[in-house]
This record gives structure tokens, sequence and C-alpha cells, in this order.
């Protein structure tokens, strides 16, 4: 007869004890959420800074662990306290409002996943947006594989320009170049497929709704006490939704793992074995669970012949799950499904490191240590981590799912989705705790776990010294470096050109590459070499001029800046670390001749770099649009204005947050429309640009008038003063607007508090029930002069 694995010995979970481990398990995902915002806004590139987000990943793994190993009686007994209080209030209610709030407790956390996850999908429906290359390449493969081509064999180069998409979601290597294989397994192709014969557009609504089904699953699991966690767990980290919004579809390997962990729990290791391998065949991530499984098999076994055979069932079925559905590729190409899954170790230049854990080190410029260094401390984390669990297996069994959420912290890698999607499969761990007490089972069992731990931590952490020292050397370039310009000609408020003079102190000329990351995106891009030799001879020296290739790898005038040189292909660098880059105030409007762009999260298109697209909510998706021309930026809105409520305005634009108000305004445009008067809400298109207050806006628009006036509306509930420039349809225009000479001082002090104004650039239609459209140009919309108050602020 066959055993069942999750029959073994293991901690009473009362209702209780389960409550608290939930809450423990939302606490880590709220830890987790919280140290990635520290990770975006890190200050400075110094250990300090990294300590602050470093504590909470820390913080929440400790959650994690003590939530699956039962939490302590010290938590459990103000937790009985509390418990006892709610109970005898809740006892005496009428009986009618016990029934009504058990009602409300089995449906209404449904109903609100579904509503959330639903709202999403309205909000991306339509949306072409690639937020990772990964889902780029999924679109990308689907496509090509419905054209009858297998995409192992393609380049994924091409899939950049085929959808418009942003080179800075790339996969980089450290010389310099991108990952263009397809890096996943096949199921990162074939799980999309149904979508795209449906016809729907945008792939990673897929995502979203295998996220409600997860969730909807989780609470359906739960018992009456539980059924809100999964609703809090989307609170409390609330990047599963946007995530899976967002281009990150790790949620597709997260259902079939749920599915293998239900199966384990209850002996059928057949098709728990089966569903893992699906789960593998969508991701690398769930390869770390296997592991974990074979220690959990071989220490829940009465012998060696025991543990082999369910190891054969379990393992031969994930294996055959996982080879059919990759089968028809690897026939097809082997060395290309090969070259595309082990994309990290299947040669080449290594890929740039980035993460949140101890990576973060490298990046800052606080270590300067190999790949193979970072693969050790992965290694030896996984061991102790695998040692933990066999020394306290009965206490730990349900982390074999959850573990690989630590051991990938350590890697040279470590991405927020490597946890955060792991935090579902935590808590469905805990549904599937049991009371059970196992027959006698073969363990590994010490007298002293603590002190046989506390050993293998030492020597673990010895081990990593000396490679550490060992390592550190052979990473070195025999160059130094200097700093001999940084310039920001666009305007952008970071820099986008520096330049660097290189001395090879070495034997042997060096190709050298630069590297570039910053404390506000902590990603490494290669930056263009605009001047200087490629081949730099030994004993030599030269100045080159670097340019950002992408807009996210400009450096804002107050971040860190970490620039590392390397022998092109190698890891051997020397670095430069700056602590600010420039202490110069930034200009007050970023980006005012809109010379960078970036693609936009809200409308799936490009946009000025630094702006924020708005959309008229009013017309249909696509009735705005936002054009690059060869000296500026048009904006454009167009459709049926009986979808417009009277007294409103169908607004597209493009908006900026400001850091104070504008004592004048440089205005460069050529209207493609314009008013007649000052009021716009009289059915005539609009165009100009606004600041806006809360409650109050103040607008510059474009009129077919002669001289400037000034005109008193109420707009989107605000109150608004509207400064009507005299213009002409097709002509260009350049003046300097005073706009505290023209609107007046008191008005003016509106935009000088606390709340800072936000700049919109828009074209605009108005209700007259006809369609209409209007559309303006802007070639440069600059602070003619800053406010005195603004200037001694900086």
């Amino acid at each position: 007869m066959m055993e069942n694995p999750a029959s073994a010995a293991s901690p009473g979970r009362t209702p209780l004890s389960a409550f608290v481990s939930a809450l423990l398990v939302i606490a880590a995902a709220r830890a987790l959420r919280v140290g990635l915002k520290a990770w975006l806004n890190v200050e400075a590139f110094a250990l300090p800074a990294l300590l602050r987000f470093w504590v909470w990943y820390v913080l929440a793994f400790a959650c994690i662990v003590v939530a699956i190993a039962g939490p302590p009686r010290l938590l459990l007994e103000p937790a009985q306290r509390l418990a006892d209080v709610l109970a005898r209030a809740v006892g005496r209610l009428p009986p009618s409002v016990r029934r009504a709030l058990a009602f409300c407790n089995r449906y209404a956390p449904i109903v609100v996943v579904l509503v959330i996850v639903a709202r999403r999908f309205v909000a991306r429906y339509g949306v072409d947006y690639f937020g990772t290359d990964g889902l780029l390449f999924s679109q990308f493969a689907v496509d090509s594989l419905l054209e009858g081509k297998n995409p192992y064999s393609l380049s994924m180069a091409d899939a950049f320009t085929r959808y418009a998409a942003d080179p800075a979601f790339g996969t980089y290597r450290i010389d310099g170049t991108l990952v263009t294989e397809l890096s996943y397994p096949a199921l990162s192709v074939l799980a999309f497929l149904p979508q795209r014969l449906l016809g729907v557009p945008n792939i990673d609504l897929t995502s979203l709704v295998v996220l409600a089904v997860v969730f909807v699953w989780l609470v359906a699991r739960s018992p009456a006490h539980l059924r809100w966690f999964p609703v809090a767990m989307l609170w409390a980290q609330w990047d599963l939704v946007s995530f899976s919004a967002g281009g990150v579809f790790d949620i597709l390997w997260v259902l079939p793992l749920l599915g293998s962990m239900a199966f384990f729990a209850r002996g059928r290791l057949v098709f728990a074995g089966a569903l893992f391998g699906l789960a593998c065949g969508v991701k690398q991530t769930p390869w770390f669970v296997a592991p974990f499984l074979v220690l959990w098999l071989a220490l829940e076994s009465k012998d060696t012949r025991t543990w082999v055979m369910r190891l054969m069932r379990s393992g031969g079925a994930a294996a055959a799950a996982f080879i059919v559905v990759n089968a028809p590729f690897m026939v097809s190409d082997l060395s290309g499904w090969l070259r595309g899954v082990l994309v990290p170790v299947a040669g080449g230049a290594p890929l740039v490191e980035i993460g949140t854990g101890p990576i973060m080190a490298n990046i800052a410029g606080v270590t300067h240590l190999p790949k193979v260094f970072f693969s050790l401390l992965m290694a030896c984390a996984c061991a102790l981590i695998a040692l933990a669990y066999t020394l306290w297996f009965s206490r730990l069994k349900w982390l074999a799912f959850t573990a690989p959420m630590i051991v990938l912290w350590f890697n040279y890698r470590s991405l927020q989705n490597y946890y955060i999607f792991l935090l579902p499969v935590a808590f469905f761990g805990l549904l599937l705790q049991t009371d059970d007490v196992a027959s006698e089972t073969r363990r590994f069992r010490a007298k002293r776990p603590a002190t046989v731990f506390a050993i293998a931590c030492v020597v673990c952490i010895g081990m990593l010294a000396s490679a550490g020292a060992w390592l550190a050397p052979r990473t070195t370039l025999a160059a130094h470096a200097e700093i001999r310009g940084l310039r920001d000609p666009e305007g952008l408020g970071r820099v986008s050109e520096v330049d660097v003079q290189l001395t090879n102190d070495g034997t042997t000329a060096i190709t050298p590459t630069f590297g570039i990351v910053h404390s506000r995106h902590q990603t490494p891009v290669h930056w263009t070499v605009a001047t200087g030799p490629e081949i730099l001879a030994a004993g030599a020296q030269a100045l080159y001029t670097l340019a950002a290739p992408i807009p996210t790898a400009t450096v804002p005038y107050r971040a860190s800046m970490h620039l590392r040189i390397y022998d092109r292909g190698t890891e051997r660098r020397t670095a430069i670390v700056l602590k600010r880059v420039l202490s110069d105030p930034p200009p007050l409007i970023a980006n005012p001749r809109y010379r960078r762009w970036s693609v936009s999260h809200d409308v799936g298109a490009r946009v000025p770099f630094l702006w924020t697209a708005r959309l008229p909510a009013q017309l249909p998706k696509g009735a705005a649009s936002f054009e690059e021309t060869e000296d500026g930026m048009r904006i454009s809105v167009s459709g049926q204005t009986s979808r417009v409520e009277p007294g409103r305005l169908a607004v597209a634009g493009i908006e900026q947050q400001l850091d104070g108000a504008i004592e004048r305004l440089h205005v460069d445009a050529t209207p493609g429309t314009t008013i007649d008067g000052a009021k716009p809400i009289d059915g005539q298109p609009l165009t100009g640009l606004e600041l806006v207050v809360p409650r109050y806006c103040l607008a510059v628009v474009f009129a077919a008038q002669s001289a400037i006036t000034v005109e008193d509306a109420q707009l989107r509930d605000q109150t608004c003063r509207i400064v009507a420039l005299p213009a002409s349809a097709g002509t260009r225009l350049a003046l300097d607007v005073p706009l505290r000479e023209v609107v007046g001082t008191e008005f003016f002090a509106r935009f000088e508090g606390r709340h800072k104004p936000k700049l919109r650039l828009f074209a605009a239609i108005a209700s007259d029930g006809r369609a209409a459209a209007a559309s303006v140009t802007f070639h440069d919309v600059h602070a003619a002069a800053r406010h005195p108050s603004e200037d001694a602020r900086n």
C-alpha cells in the first residue's frame, strides 16, 4: 500500500495556530513589498543603504519559515486572548446576523478577488504592452509557431522591432549584447496559444485569468477563519496583480504547482509528479523545488527501496509531463531548445547582475566579485536550508515548495518575481498541514541539531570568505579610469553623456566596454561608445565619450552612479563609484523638447520619456495618439463628442509632476486647431497646456484672436483661469508668458503651496454631439525662469 507523504508527524495545527501562521505569511508579503520599494529608492550606493532594504527581505523569509514551522507560544497566547474576546462578541449577536456574516464570509472573498482582477483585466484589455522581454518573446514565439516555425530556432531580436517594444525591458549580458533566445520551456509559449487563437489582444490577459483562478481556489480551499487571507495577500503584495498584468507570467507555473501539492498531500505521487513537471515546463523557478521533494520522500520512506520506488513514480511522471510538452521543439532543434532553456549557463558572456539580494553589494560597488562566487553562495544557502530541512523535518516539510524563495535570493540574479509568486504556495502549504501522526519512518536524527546547523554555517562562511579572497583579484582589470565630464544636452535632468579617460596599465591590449548602473534604476546597461578607440593597446591612454542607449539608463543628477569597465566578454573590470552625479538643480521641466521616448504602460505606445500619458476616459481606446516629429511631439484626439458628458472635455495629453511653480513659461508650438475666444466649453476643439493642483487649474490655450485674454471657468470640478494666446492653425508660435503677471499674484499663489503642480500638455474636444478632432505640435515648453523660492530652496 502506498504511503501518504503528508502523513508524517507534524506539530499540531490548531485553527488558532493556522490563523497566526497565515498572518505571518501576510506579514512576509508586505515585507517583500516594502523591501522592493526601498530597493527602488536607494539613495546612495553605500552599505547602510543596502542594509535598509535587505532587512525587509530577511524579515520576510523569517516570517515564512516561522509560519510553516508553527508560530511560537509567544504569539499564540495573545492571539488566543483576542480570539476569546471576538468569540464572545460574535456569540452575543442575533442568530440572523451571525448567519448573514457566515454567508458573507463564505462568498464575499471570492467576489472581491474577481473584482480586483477584473478591474485590471478591463484596464489592460486592448493595450499592447510588453513589460518584460519574457512576454515579448512569448508573443513572438506564439506568432512564429502559428506560422509553422520553431521559435527555439529563431532569433528573438526581431521581436523588438516587430512589436515596437522598449529595449529597456531586455535582458543584457556583460558585453552589452541582448539575450535573443527564447529563454523558457515550451509552456511559456503554449499557455498563450488559446488566447491567441481566440483573437484576444494583449496575451498577458491569460496571466490575469490564471491569477483569478489561483486566488479563487485558495479562498475556496480555506477554512472559514482563513477565507479573507488570500484577499489580504493581494492587498499586502499588490505586485502579484501588477506583475501579472505587466508581462511577468510566473503565475502560470503557480497553478500546476498548487495542484501538485494537493495531490502530494493525498499521496497520489503520479498525479503530483505530472503536475510538477508541467510547472517546470513554464519557467525554471520550480526546478529548485525538486531537491527538497527528493529529501521529503527520502525522510518519509522506511527504507531505500521504498524511497527509490516512490522517487521513480513521482520523478518519472514529472519527467514525462515535462518532455511531452517540450518534445516537438526538442525533436525539431535540440541544440536550440537547450541553448534557450539554459540561457544563464548555455555559454556566451554572463548575464548582467541584478537583484535585491547580496548581489546588490556588487551592483553598488561595495564588492567586486565574479558570478561564480554568487553561484557558490547560492549553493551554500541551498545546502544549509536542506540541512535545516533534514534536522527539523517534522516542522518544516511544507517548506519544500517554498524554499526556492530563500535560495534564489542569494543568486547573482535575484528578481522580485522569484519570491512573491511563492507566497500563494506558502499559504496553500499551511492549508495542507495535518495533525496526523505517521507510523515509524526512516528519518535522519541528530542529538543536537542546533549545534550541527551552527557548525555547518561556520564552515560555509569560512569557505565563502576564502573563495571571495581568492576570486576577487582575478576579476581585476589592469586599468584605471577617470570621469572627465558629465552632460545633459537634452535637458532631462539626467546625465546622458559621460566622458571617461581610460588608461591600460596591463601588458596586453583590451577591448573596453562600459556598463553604468545608477541608484534609481539598478539594471546595469552598457553605454554606447560615441568616440574612442575600440581596442586600447597596452600602456595606452584614451578619452571615451559614452552615450546612454536607452532613456532609463540616463542618470538623475542626484543619484549615485557605478561605472564598470570590462574587457569585452570577460568579468575582469575596473570601476568608479560616484555618490552623487551632479549637485546642480535639475531643470524644472524635464525633457522639454521630447528628444527621448519610452513605452507607456498606460497606453501601450511610445510617449516622451519622463512624461505620463493621459487618455480621454469618455472616448474609446485609440482615440488619442502621440507622435514623434522631427522637432517635437504631436498630440491628437478625435471621436464622437456625443460620448462626452456635457460641460466637460475629453482630454488627451502628457503630464509631468513639477518640483515648484513656473514663474515664466516659454511656449514653442504649432496648433493644429484653435478656438474662437477663451471659453472652451462651446463644442470647439481645444489645445494648449495647463498647471493643475487640487481644485485649481491654470490653462494656457491657443485661440483665434488678436490679443491675450484671461477668462475664468469651471472645468472638471476645478476653478480655472484660462489664458488665451493669439494663434492660428498651422502657424508656429514661440513666446514667453509671464504667468504671475498675467493671472495675478493672488491666483498664482495657489500653485506655490504644499501641493506640487502638474504640468499637462493637451488636446481636447468638448461635447456638441458631432465628430470632432483636435491636434497640436509642441516643439519646446520650458520654464523661462524659476520662482525665487525655488532658487532659494535649491
